[in-house]
């Protein structure tokens, strides 16, 4: 049988999920102009990047955040509480705002949430890329 390593699977899952605004705002940054279809940013550009590299990061950019979300939502249908902790924790704002509202709002105790955000966060592995995460965690 094979024993998971569930504190370290929500830890990858956390991880990868605190990158999703950085993702997002560089995915934004470096939206293509369709005047002339080249790729348009405001990041600095990286020497000896050819513009077939950039659409590449571009579009993976893109596809990176649509499996995060994906991922979240797929949540959604099992367990509506986890998708709300992990949609407000990591998809609508950068900081912990969602602990206050379920410590002061629902009346979860800090480890009652920490719990709850554990389990959200092997949901949230097990669905990401056909449980990617858990996979890595195993090697």
């Amino acid at each position: 049988m094979i024993k998971l390593n569930e504190k370290e699977i929500a830890k990858s899952a956390k991880k990868l999920l605190k990158t999703y605004h950085d993702k997002k705002r560089r995915y934004i940054q470096m939206k293509p102009s369709p005047i002339n279809s080249k790729l348009v940013t405001s990041a600095p550009r990286v020497k000896g990047k050819t513009n077939n590299e950039l659409w590449e990061s571009w579009i993976d950019y893109g596809v990176e955040i649509e499996e995060i979300e994906r991922a979240v939502e797929s949540i959604k249908i099992f367990e509506p509480i986890f998708y709300d902790m992990l949609k407000l924790r990591y998809i609508e704002t950068k900081d912990d705002k969602g602990r206050c509202f379920y410590e002061n709002e629902i009346g979860y105790s800090s480890s009652h949430y920490d719990r709850q955000m554990r389990k959200a966060l092997i949901m949230f592995a097990e669905s990401y890329h056909k449980g990617q995460i858990i996979k890595e965690t195993m090697n």
